[in-house]
């Protein structure tokens, strides 16, 4: 291709493809999530999440107490179940 060919790129059309590569090289994306603690076992990830999952559960069992409303009640009780059964998972180092 001769140089006469070349189209003259914007200073937008610039700016665009600096953001594009920004957000694919040299990884894609902006953020990782990155593990801070050792998880080499199951028992490793069952420290992690045992307190988060029993706080969950604890405050979706409250909530389902004192909750009116059949959908809030609806939403809650499965995310009580969903908190129960992982904490299940997690206490049997699954």
């Amino acid at each position: 291709m001769s140089e006469d060919n070349r189209q003259e790129v914007t200073p937008e059309e610039e700016r665009r493809q600096q953001a594009l590569d920004y957000h694919a090289y040299p990884t894609p994306g902006k953020i990782a999530v990155e593990l801070t603690k050792p998880a080499e076992t199951a028992n490793d990830l069952a420290l992690a999440y045992s307190l988060v999952l029993q706080s969950l559960y604890v405050k979706s069992r409250r909530t389902l107490i004192t909750c009116t409303s059949t959908r809030r009640k609806a939403t809650w009780l499965r995310l009580f179940l969903t908190a129960r059964r992982f904490l299940v998972l997690v206490t049997l180092g699954h």
